[in-house]
């Protein structure tokens, strides 16, 4: 009986958290980015952030659990850019492929990964965005530009460490783009070709 009651009972443990263990849900909280040397100068820019990717999954966490965003990652890139180039003084209108100026970005990439070492673990993101800024509907700039990040955590990655790390990549991603001295002019008005 006792032995019954033991095989149970570790059922029900490994049950749990094999079935605990399929899906870690994240959080995205990107942060605000600033982006020295962009002015907007009250132009006025049509906006699109779409996503390349294919699956909501973006890696495995250290138990093997699938690692997938709250949110769409997409829609949280849209609100991060929107922040950043209202701060740097434009003013944004829905997106047209024939505005006078546009800015589309396609998140190409986003992963998750991470690695358990003795008594600390290493949690890492990266991620890869396409940007199109366009004039009258001709490029004027076009680059795929990517970031990725690292922290190492006591023991293993909670999902709150997993959402931070992935929304600081995602930051990092916004930045580079928005700082890339191309985009940059084109969204100036001095990338015209």
């Amino acid at each position: 009986m006792k032995k019954l009651l033991m095989i149970a009972a570790l059922g029900l443990i490994w049950g749990n958290s094999i079935a605990a263990a399929e899906e870690v849900k994240v959080d995205l909280h990107i942060p605000d980015v600033d982006i020295e040397g962009l002015t907007g100068n009250n132009h006025v820019v049509a906006l699109w952030v779409e996503s390349a990717r294919k699956d909501g999954r973006i890696g495995k966490d250290l138990e093997g659990a699938d690692v997938v965003l709250n949110q769409d990652a997409a829609a949280s890139v849209m609100a991060a850019v929107s922040t950043t180039l209202r701060m740097a003084g434009f003013q944004l209108v829905p997106y047209r492929a024939d505005a006078p100026l546009a800015l589309m970005i396609s998140l190409d990439s986003l992963n998750y990964s991470s690695e358990k070492h003795m008594v600390s673990s290493k949690a890492r993101a990266s991620a890869s965005m396409h940007a199109t800024v366009s004039r009258l509907g001709k490029k004027v700039a076009e680059k795929t530009l990517g970031a990725s990040g690292e922290y190492v955590v006591a023991w293993r990655p909670s999902k709150d460490k997993i959402g931070e790390v992935v929304s600081e990549t995602l930051a990092d991603n916004v930045r580079a783009v928005l700082q890339d001295t191309e985009i940059n002019a084109a969204l100036k008005g001095n990338g015209e070709n």
